[in-house]
């Protein structure tokens, strides 16, 4: 048999196995009939069922930055999370109660109360641009609070509120 080429490629076309295809799909389609088609919604059906008794998994919500930085702050300070979060939420004084790394509070000195846990730039030495990065901050805060015999007495909220 012989096999055309083609005039860009100098491949064999295809043009054979095409016909073939074509062929049994025609048979298939119009010589089986009927019983083809019903094994096939058979399968068809029972593919469907079996998929709607299958579980779906729930798709897991990706956190937000606020619950990232909720979270580190847990690890961070562990059993004493719970001081920290009054320091920052209390109604009656808060330091950051929306946790925005990007708080910045400028003092009377001309010193800056920088992120989440307002760390003053003045008294820790720290330039800004690294306190705003809130788990430089929250890490900072918490050695704060280690070296103070686990006390907020350096935050005034946290004199205020005597913890």
């Amino acid at each position: 048999m012989k096999t055309r080429r083609n005039r860009y490629n100098r491949r064999p076309i295809l043009t054979p196995i095409i016909l073939v295809v074509a062929v049994i799909a025609f048979i298939h389609t119009h010589l089986l009939g009927q019983p083809a088609r019903q094994i096939v919604h058979a399968q068809t059906t029972t593919a469907v069922a079996a998929a709607a008794s299958m579980p779906t998994a729930t798709p897991t919500p990706t956190p937000t930055e606020h619950d990232r930085i909720v979270g580190y702050i847990k690890q961070v300070f562990g059993s004493d999370s719970d001081k920290a979060f009054e320091l920052l939420t209390s109604p009656t004084c808060h330091e950051n109660r929306s946790l925005d790394p990007d708080a910045v509070n400028v003092n009377t000195d001309q010193s800056q109360d920088v992120g989440i846990f307002q760390i003053n730039t003045k008294w820790q030495g720290v330039q800004p641009k690294f306190l705003r990065n809130w788990q430089v901050n929250i890490l900072i805060a918490k050695q704060l609070y280690v070296d103070d015999s686990r006390s907020f007495r350096a935050w005034t909220c946290g004199k205020e509120l005597g913890i």
